[in-house]
């Protein structure tokens, strides 16, 4: 192995270089939330165990008991507990058939009225007076008018009947034979053989003649039919009672008002018809409403506190809806009327805690004040019996409909 000689390299010396310092611009990591670990075993241990919570007090329990039992024992006293169901109507007291109306025979002004409301009336009674000058006036005239034309009428009947002699006369014909008007026509034939222009000339006379005096019958005719109306008028100015009973409405109160022929006068409700109730019950509660349901009647005239309620019963129930007629209507909308006959036809007062009868001092008889058509009230038909539960779902159903 031969070893070779070192050589020695001369060491070179670099320049120094300057590097100028460059500067980093700094740049800002967001912050990143580190979620924190879950919670070791041994401190899911520690929640679930309810040593750091306070123990339920026994007061609390039994209160919650309490609470629960009295919701189910509600529930169940609602379940058996039943009240009576009823459609609330207003109602009116009528008579139990047809009211009798009274209208005005002739027009005017009225010039006085002899009777007032719930006033008892008797057949043939005078209710008022219209004032029928001007038909006064008329009637003159009409008789007038009527005269002369039956004057009229009489002479074109002499006038008539000469002419015919003449007829006859001239053709030669014996009126003793036969009825002279049928004996008329043949002679005028037999004459105008012999003298066309007399028959012609009289002929012509008698058709003028007779057509003048039917114009004038049957003007006469139209004037006497016109005398007997307004005559029929003058009998009827003093608008009376067609039948016994009592005065329900007054249709003309004050002399100096307006009428015209066959506006109302009055309404009479008849003597000895009982009296029922006119309920209007609303549509939608029409199909719960049947005949002989009872039925708790309260009268506005009699308060309730001193006179209670009055018994009846459904006796009939419209066919059709009736529409309202006027916008003040309480329900609005269509209604069916029902008919109710009320047991007694009176209310008495209440006794008081003394033992007392309402508003009597003496407190010894009970006083009774009897229905009268016209007054008004509330009706409270009974359609059934029903669980408080039933009713408080139905009410829930119908909001939820709602």
């Amino acid at each position: 192995m031969t070893r070779l000689p070192k050589t020695r390299i001369p060491k070179t010396r670099l320049p120094k270089t300057r590097i100028p310092e460059t500067r980093i611009p700094e740049t800002r990591i967001p912050e990143t939330r580190i979620p924190e670990p879950e919670p070791a075993e041994a401190e899911i241990e520690i929640f679930h165990n309810d040593q750091f919570l306070p123990p339920v007090s026994r007061w609390t329990t039994l209160g919650g008991f309490f609470m629960l039992a009295t919701f189910a024992g509600s529930i169940a006293l609602a379940s058996v507990t039943s009240y009576s169901a009823t459609i609330k109507a207003d109602a009116i007291v009528r008579p139990d058939g047809e009211v009798h109306v009274v209208q005005a025979v002739t027009e005017g002004t009225v010039e006085s009225v002899a009777v007032s409301e719930n006033q008892p009336v008797k057949a043939g009674d005078a209710i008022a007076v219209v004032d029928a000058s001007s038909l006064g006036n008329q009637k003159k005239q009409l008789q007038e008018i009527v005269s002369q034309a039956q004057a009229e009428v009489d002479r074109i009947t002499i006038q008539l009947r000469e002419l015919e002699n003449q007829i006859l006369a001239s053709a030669q014909v014996s009126s003793g034979t036969a009825a002279q008007q049928e004996l008329i026509e043949p002679a005028l034939v037999k004459l105008a053989a012999s003298l066309p222009d007399v028959a012609e000339r009289l002929g012509r006379s008698r058709r003028v003649l007779l057509v003048k005096r039917s114009t004038l019958q049957q003007q006469l005719i139209q004037a006497k039919k016109e005398f007997d109306r307004i005559e029929f008028k003058l009998e009827n100015s003093t608008v009376r009672a067609p039948s016994d009973g009592t005065i329900l409405r007054l249709e003309v109160r004050n002399p100096g008002q307006t009428v015209q022929a066959g506006s109302p006068i009055a309404q009479i409700v008849p003597s000895g018809v009982p009296l029922v109730l006119k309920a209007k019950v609303a549509s939608q509660d029409i199909a719960r409403v049947q005949v002989n349901q009872p039925v708790q009647i309260r009268i506005s005239a009699l308060p309730f506190p001193d006179y209670g309620t009055l018994k009846g019963t459904v006796s009939a129930i419209a066919p059709d809806a009736i529409a309202p007629q006027n916008p003040t209507n309480s329900l609005g909308t269509a209604y069916y009327e029902v008919t109710i006959k009320p047991e007694k036809t009176y209310l008495s007062k209440l006794k008081s805690a003394s033992g007392q009868f309402f508003g009597n001092p003496q407190g010894n008889e009970p006083r009774q004040y009897s229905l009268q058509s016209g007054m008004e009230g509330r009706a409270d038909i009974i359609t059934g019996q029903e669980t408080v539960l039933t009713f408080v779902l139905r009410k829930a159903r119908l909001l939820t409909d709602w």
